[in-house]
């Protein structure tokens, strides 16, 4: 403790003291940085303020671009399988 205050101590610390302080911040540091972590995914997943896009149909209205690669361009034409079973 006196090391990190930079005040003059007479205490030395054993290496079974250095080892339970540097255990005790790990965890310290483990805690905060979860917390942390897990308040910023529900916020980036759970809007407050506007309503979630969460169809196709909402995605349009809303004027949204979709882009795809040239590649998968024949994917989002072929028929889709299920609306095809539905239709037969």
């Amino acid at each position: 403790m006196s090391i990190s205050t930079s005040q003059y101590g007479h205490y030395w610390p054993t290496k079974g003291a250095i080892k339970l302080f540097f255990a005790t911040m790990f965890f310290f540091g483990l805690h905060i940085s979860t917390a942390y972590k897990s308040s910023l995914i529900n916020v980036l997943t759970n809007p407050r303020y506007n309503e979630q896009i969460d169809t196709v149909e909402k995605a349009i209205e809303a004027g949204l671009i979709f882009e795809v690669d040239e590649n998968t361009v024949d994917f989002f034409e072929k028929e889709d399988y299920v609306e095809f079973k539905k239709l037969n």
